[in-house]
């Protein structure tokens, strides 16, 4: 399975937050579609492959006992033909400690579209997604930064909660 990166344990370690240059993201063509699928279908792998891209960590903090941390990975399909957004979450309730990656994915066609614009479309969709379905609010702030960085998430994030800065 890929790497998935630790909680973070030390604020002082969490990349820096803000950034003063916005970064160019790809607007979404108004035909690309981002159908909810679940692993084992549709040459969806059943499990993340371990070559996915670690994509960021976002974390949201609550309180003290109520808290959420997600790590999100690209990969492609087994046919190549789709790209795969891959969301784990850390279930820090159970012993032992571990990430459970969640059964549905998000997926688009892969169609030449860069890895790094396909990470950003999906992010957006499946938060757009998460905000609707689950009332999922804005991340309290980033964790680790991969493929996407500071910057980009920050601007998606800013687009999908329609906030200003």
């Amino acid at each position: 399975m890929s790497r998935q990166p630790p909680p973070l344990m030390d604020l002082n370690e969490r990349p820096q937050q803000r950034y003063y240059i916005v970064p160019d993201i790809p607007q979404k063509p108004d035909e690309l579609e981002f159908p909810l699928g679940y692993a084992g279908e549709n040459g969806i792998p059943q499990k993340m492959p371990r070559g996915a891209s670690f994509l960021l960590q976002t974390e949201w903090a609550w309180s003290p006992m109520n808290n959420a941390i997600l790590n999100y990975h690209l990969s492609l399909n087994s046919n190549q033909n789709r790209w795969v957004l891959w969301v784990s979450v850390f279930d820090d309730y159970n012993i032992p400690w571990q990430w459970r990656t969640a059964e549905n994915v998000l997926s688009m066609p892969h169609g030449g579209v860069r890895r790094e614009h396909a990470a950003a479309h999906l992010i957006r969709a499946y938060w757009e997604w998460a905000l609707i379905h689950n009332g999922l609010d804005h991340f309290h702030w980033i964790s680790r930064v991969g493929l996407l960085d500071v910057g980009r998430a920050r601007q998606i994030a800013k687009e999908v909660w329609h906030e200003d800065e």
